[in-house]
């Protein structure tokens, strides 16, 4: 038997979570949500020195710059990336370490399950497979891995 993941929730557990990601929901409800990213300017991966050096160079040519340019909205676009940065980190090991938690689970009760279906079928059982959606029926149905069957040759 696979036992990878040993956990159980608690429903207070789950309450906390839940209130938890409420909380969230309601923090980062103001955010933007734009459809379609594609149509705005998209910053290279490195650019983060780039842009602070040109906000400096833009500070001291306001003379030339456009009047509806503000140097101090840019700083806080500058400012909310790097607050969010480290956030979006910890939020992504955090899902990451959900989305684990979920893999295993499902992984260990799969793996069980199938030495269940391999002993059914092995005691005769009948209907054992009688509820298969499509995939699964393409799952117990694809050839092992490992045993390829002998082709015959095509005949000169």
């Amino acid at each position: 038997m696979q036992n990878e993941i040993n956990l159980v929730l608690t429903p207070a557990q789950l309450q906390a979570i839940d209130d938890l990601l409420t909380s969230l929901e309601t923090i980062v409800a103001p955010f933007p949500q734009p459809d379609d990213k594609a149509t705005y300017a998209k910053p290279p991966e490195d650019g983060r020195g780039w842009m602070e050096k040109m906000l400096t160079r833009v500070e001291q040519n306001l003379n030339v710059m456009p009047r509806d340019l503000d140097p101090a909205l840019i700083q806080n676009d500058l400012n909310l990336t790097a607050a969010l940065n480290p956030r979006i980190l910890r939020l992504q090991r955090i899902t990451g370490r959900f989305s684990d938690a979920t893999f295993l689970a499902d992984s260990d009760a799969f793996h069980d399950l199938l030495e269940g279906r391999r002993r059914l079928q092995d005691a005769g059982v009948s209907g054992v497979d009688d509820n298969l959606n499509e995939g699964m029926a393409r799952f117990f149905n694809r050839p092992k891995r490992g045993k390829s069957t002998p082709t015959t040759p095509p005949t000169p």
